[in-house]
Parts: structure tokens; C-alpha cells; sequence
């Protein structure tokens, strides 16, 4: 595989599984709830500037 950095396919499968799930194809309205207020969390903590958020 061109960018799998020297692992071979089962490594590669298995870290591919670790982090593509249902949420990396469509994150719903769910996921962007989860964003929202992750970030807006940052911002209350004055870690942050105010999220300016437009999904598409």
C-alpha cells in the first residue's frame, strides 16, 4: 500500500480499523453536536476563541 510506512496488510488492516468506523464515512448529527461542544467547552475554559463552526 503506498502510504502504509513499511506495515505489512494485516498491520495495516488492523490499524485501519482502530480509527475508521461508521462516524469517519458520515459523523451525524451526533458527531457535530460532539464538536460543537467540545469546542465550545475550549472556549468557556479560555483555551479557545469562539468557534465559528459550518458543516457541510
Amino acid at each position: 500500500m503506498e502510504f502504509s510506512r513499511g506495515l505489512n496488510m494485516v498491520d495495516t488492516d488492523r490499524f485501519v480499523k482502530m480509527y475508521v468506523n461508521e462516524y469517519t464515512m458520515d459523523m451525524g448529527v451526533d458527531g457535530e453536536r460532539a464538536i460543537r461542544v467540545l469546542l465550545e467547552m475550549g472556549h468557556e475554559d479560555g483555551l479557545l476563541p469562539e468557534p465559528q463552526l459550518l458543516f457541510v
